[in-house]
């Protein structure tokens, strides 16, 4: 009525809420010991807007990792918090060292991931006996040892320093 009238098309995308799992720890790191039992616990929370159905937890195939909780949570509403545990039961001929991997958060309008590394360790005790030679050391008459060398031992996994002493 008052002046000219123009038509602006824009386009609008709505996106349906989901569900936002979110693990606490969001990374499992622990030792299991060989020949025994080590339980892991952590806690999934639902951070999203509507619930998560049909929650299912889904380990990778590995005969010393088990749920110690049911498999399938159900629904789990925006808020809400479920405890997870698991078995980590390594018999004594697993090799030691590492194992890293991922076990999933499966619902059906979501999912989400949960990273792990679990070292296997040996309860075994034994002895070290370091003895620092070099050339001279080596051939001289007496074979004495290198004095004040500098000795490190470290986790050959992460390179923490375990021991360190001199000779």
């Amino acid at each position: 009525a008052e002046g000219k009238e123009k038509t602006v098309t824009f386009s609008v995308t709505v996106n349906p809420r989901y569900p936002n799992l979110v693990s606490n720890p969001g990374y499992l790191e622990t030792t299991m010991v060989r020949g025994s039992q080590t339980l892991v616990e952590f806690e999934v929370t639902n951070a999203g807007a509507v619930p998560a159905i049909d929650l299912k937890v889904l380990l990778p195939a590995a005969d010393w990792l088990s749920l110690v909780t049911p498999d399938t949570i159900g629904s789990l509403g925006p808020g809400e918090k479920v405890k997870v545990g698991l078995s980590l039961r390594p018999n004594d001929n697993l090799q030691l060292g590492p194992y890293t991997g991922s076990m999933a958060l499966s619902a059906n309008n979501g999912s989400a991931s949960v990273a792990f590394r679990f070292t296997a360790i040996s309860d075994k005790i034994g002895g070290l006996k370091i003895i620092g030679q070099d050339e001279f050391t080596y051939f001289a008459d007496n074979h004495p040892p290198v004095a004040d060398a500098a000795v490190k031992i470290k986790n050959p996994y992460d390179g923490t320093t375990i021991a360190d002493g001199r000779t």
